[in-house]
């Protein structure tokens, strides 16, 4: 099965109606690869799914984010923007000037356990998002 059957499976599991605008929207959040905003995707959705209102999508993107399946993004202009839940070696820089995402790889466990031990918090790693300058904001 693949992803976007497998989304689709799980949203009717969880008492939504599968529907061919909500398919478009998943399409359009597996296939995006930048985070997107609610407006982004509703238009980019529109072009599978002209009949696609706002409504559906932000119900969809609230139901994903409740299965887990999407993660929220806190961007530089304040507005949050949706990408899918990756493992949990992936994790993102998010440029707080100009908003561009760009992703590192590796196992941060080892933080996470003195953060936890320092802490008494069981962490959560599926979103590690850090917050700085890319190099082109840099200059």
């Amino acid at each position: 099965m693949d992803t976007q059957t497998h989304w689709m499976t799980l949203l009717h599991k969880a008492g939504c109606r599968v529907t061919a605008p909500r398919e478009a929207v998943i399409s359009v959040l597996l296939g995006a690869l930048r985070p997107l905003g609610v407006q982004e995707l509703h238009e980019l959705a529109r072009e599978q799914r002209p009949d696609l209102g706002l409504v559906t999508v932000y119900r969809t993107v609230e139901k994903l984010l409740e299965l887990n399946l999407v993660q929220r993004i806190h961007r530089a202009d304040s507005h949050h923007a949706y990408l899918p839940v990756s493992n949990s070696d992936r994790h993102m820089l998010l440029c707080n000037s100009c908003g561009q995402i760009a992703f590192f790889y590796g196992d941060i466990s080892a933080l996470a356990e003195v953060i936890s031990k320092k802490t008494g918090y069981k962490l959560d790693l599926s979103l590690i998002q850090f917050l700085g300058l890319c190099a082109n904001c840099r200059h």
